[in-house]
């Protein structure tokens, strides 16, 4: 499957920018209609990933997930994520490393 990102620029306000927040709900609904998983760039605190959630995101990116990561040190928090141990953790990607944030 193919994927669409949302920037960052549009993800980072959206919480408090009631423009921010159209354009990324009307950008995940067209990825969908599309066929193609949505990934959001920048998220940087929970309202955005809740926001994010509730909107039907299908992926996140950025530094409340985790921060950009060595390959040595992204297994480590990829097996750390699978036993639940989140406490360590807290800054790009719900599905790895992000060298954007």
């Amino acid at each position: 499957m193919q994927e669409m990102k949302i920037d960052r620029s549009f993800v980072r306000n959206m919480v408090a920018d009631k423009d921010d927040a159209v354009i990324v709900r009307s950008t995940i609904e067209l990825g969908h209609n599309m066929g193609l998983k949505v990934v959001a760039e920048g998220v940087e605190d929970d309202g955005a990933l809740m926001l994010l959630t509730k909107m039907g995101c299908d992926e996140a990116q950025g530094y409340f997930i985790a921060k950009p990561l060595p390959p040595d040190e992204y297994e480590a928090w990829l097996r750390r994520r699978a036993t639940g141990d989140k406490l360590t953790e807290k800054g790009s990607s719900a599905t790895g490393a992000d060298s954007e944030g």
